[in-house]
This record gives structure tokens, C-alpha cells and sequence, in this order.
């Protein structure tokens, strides 16, 4: 994401370490920005909610969620 800060598998990848790793404050920040470069991608609304999840925001993981199937059935 230094050399091309608008490279959402960059913020995609930053966030799965994050996540993995119980960062969840720095996954979501990091897909986050990714979505701002890939909008309609559902992988990565799909993230969002894992981490959404993993922080008890279960109403905003919820809509994630229904955002990811929903770029997905399309």
C-alpha cells in the first residue's frame, strides 16, 4: 500500500493479518479503505463482517454481511 495506496488487495491483505492476528481495530480500518477502491466487491464486505463480528457489532456485521450477498448475487 506504500507504493500504490490505492491498491485494495494491499489494504485486503493488511486486513486479513489484522484479523488474524485480533487486530480488529487495524483489520477494519484496512478493509475499510480497501472498499473505498473496490466497492462492490462482495469478498470484501464479507471481511468486514468477520471483523464486525469478532468486535460484537453483530447489527453492522449483519448488514455487511446482506451487502456482501448482495454484491454477490449480482
Amino acid at each position: 500500500t506504500r507504493r500504490d495506496p490505492k491498491n485494495a488487495l494491499g489494504y485486503e491483505g493488511l486486513a486479513r493479518i489484522s484479523l488474524q492476528g485480533g487486530n480488529f481495530e487495524a483489520a477494519e480500518d484496512a478493509v475499510r479503505q480497501a472498499i473505498q477502491y473496490e466497492a462492490r466487491s462482495a469478498r470484501l464486505f464479507y471481511i468486514l463482517g468477520q471483523i464486525l463480528e469478532g468486535q460484537s457489532k453483530f447489527d453492522e456485521a449483519l448488514s455487511a454481511y446482506q451487502t456482501a450477498f448482495d454484491q454477490d448475487s449480482r
